[in-house]
């Protein structure tokens, strides 16, 4: 499916699409405050990492998690990090977060079919870890039935990306990712039932790869200037994100 639709990318919007996308990361090359701005993402995510790397996760207690301060895992995956995707719109619904502390009440919230935090707590943190395992390798296999994540689109994209920041996208809302599609003429429509993904509980990733696919098969054939073959080669997937919300932004974004 994802070979065949990648094929359907019209040469002309090829060409325009990689033109502009070279002019793109040439600022990230020559210009000072790109630059700059490179650096403190790519320093970000360091510390990121440093905080939370993968193999601590088993372990990461429900205040390392859900505690609105700015050593939290959501305080850095919302605001640390927003330039790696914003989901700042998670604070529309604290259930968002399936577990959330509530500071007015100065408690944690969760979904009341769990008998307590702890037993709350225990499956979201599975549930993440099976996540970013589903993720591993080449393909994208299909999130338990029941696991917590599998409609919280946001959050879940970020948490995929964050640790497989070289097969995705930092592009989590659905339908920005079918809008990018559709843009770029690979799918007919817009609308999610249309979608050809259906793997229960990743499709919206699926949609990110098969996006992400695209666009390094548009780079395939290398860059006009080295240093952005350079970067291009150093799998920055963020400025992917940061150059298609620039040239073709959403409509609402608009």
């Amino acid at each position: 499916m994802i070979n065949e639709l990648q094929r359907k990318l019209d040469e002309n919007v090829r060409l325009e699409f990689k033109n502009k996308m070279e002019e793109f990361l040439f600022e990230y090359i020559n210009v000072q405050s790109k630059q700059d701005e490179l650096r403190d993402i790519l320093r970000k995510k360091a510390e990121f990492y440093r905080k939370f790397p993968r193999e601590s996760l088993c372990s990461m207690t429900v205040e390392q998690y859900a505690y609105f301060e700015r050593n939290s895992f959501i305080y850095w995956v919302v605001f640390e990090l927003e330039k790696l995707g914003s989901t700042r719109s998670l604070f529309i619904d604290a259930r968002n977060f399936t577990v959330v502390y509530n500071r007015n009440q100065q408690k944690y919230i969760y979904n009341q079919r769990f008998a307590s935090l702890d037993d709350a707590w225990n499956k979201l943190r599975n549930d993440i870890i099976e996540l970013i395992d589903v993720c591993d390798g080449n393909t994208l296999r299909a999130l338990s039935s029941n696991n917590l994540l599998s409609n919280k689109y946001l959050l879940k994209g970020k948490i995929a990306y964050l640790y497989h920041p070289k097969k995705f996208l930092p592009i989590y809302n659905r339908a920005h990712l079918l809008y990018f599609l559709y843009e770029l003429g690979i799918i007919s429509s817009r609308n999610e039932s249309d979608s050809p993904f259906s793997l229960p509980g990743t499709g919206s990733l699926r949609l990110n790869l098969l996006l992400k696919n695209i666009i390094y098969e548009i780079g395939r054939d290398g860059w006009n200037d080295p240093k952005v073959s350079d970067l291009w080669n150093s799998n920055y997937n963020f400025l992917i994100g940061i150059f298609l919300y620039k040239i073709m932004s959403p409509p609402r974004m608009r």
